[in-house]
C-alpha cells in the first residue's frame, strides 16, 4: 500500500445536526481531512462545505481550526494504522481494488469502547 504525502484524503460529507424541542433544525456539513507526512506523522483537519444554520457562530470556527496530529504504520497484514492517542481514536484502513484512490477506514474510539464508519 502506497500513500501520497502531503496530500490530502477527503471524507464524504458529514452532517453535524441538531433538533431542538421548538423544531428548529441546525447543520454544519464538512468533511474531515487526512494528510500523511513522511515523518510518520499524519494530521486531521476539517473542511466545512456548508455552515447550514449553525447553532453558534463558534460551531463553525471550531471545525475549520481543528486539527488533531497523530502517527502512523502498516501492521502485518499491510493495513494503514493511524493513532491519535490523544483522542483515544485509531483509524486503520487499506486501499480498495477497484479504486486505488479510496481508502477506507475502520475507527475506533477506545475511551467509548465505539465503532465509526
Amino acid at each position: 500500500m502506497k500513500i501520497q504525502y502531503n496530500k490530502k484524503y477527503v471524507s464524504e460529507l458529514i452532517a453535524n445536526t441538531d433538533l431542538h424541542a421548538g423544531g428548529i433544525f441546525f447543520c454544519i456539513i464538512y468533511r474531515d481531512c487526512l494528510e500523511f507526512f513522511d515523518n510518520g506523522m499524519v494530521e486531521i483537519t476539517k473542511k466545512v462545505v456548508d455552515a447550514f444554520r449553525p447553532m453558534d457562530d463558534m460551531d463553525e470556527r471550531h471545525l475549520e481550526r481543528y486539527k488533531l496530529s497523530g502517527t502512523y504504520s502498516f501492521n502485518d497484514r499491510g493495513y494503514l494504522i493511524c493513532s491519535f492517542e490523544e483522542a483515544f481514536l485509531k483509524y486503520t484502513g487499506i486501499f480498495t481494488e477497484k479504486d486505488k484512490s479510496m481508502l477506507p477506514f475502520h475507527i475506533y474510539d477506545s475511551r467509548l469502547s465505539r465503532s465509526y464508519r
